[in-house]
């Protein structure tokens, strides 16, 4: 997982509060992608549209998210 987002993202070095992030999001992916249901808060600039854009690159065929992003609005 470490892997697959350095190669994709170019990540090379991350800091504070990006490291606590990266970890977060990497255990929710991990989750995500054995199939366990996973709930996850993280800040603004945290990293959550990675939960559910890695898994959909890793995986064969089409993912579908469902985001309640219009409420922000």
């Amino acid at each position: 997982m470490i892997h697959f987002c350095k190669k994709c993202y170019n990540i090379c070095t991350l800091k504070g509060q990006e490291r606590q992030n990266f970890i977060i999001v990497c255990i929710l992916t991990t989750n995500i992608l054995r199939g366990r249901d996973s709930f996850g808060v993280l800040p603004t600039g945290g990293g959550k549209s990675v939960c559910f854009q890695v898994p959909a690159m890793m995986r064969e065929g089409i993912a579908i998210v469902g985001t309640p992003l219009i409420a922000l609005m």
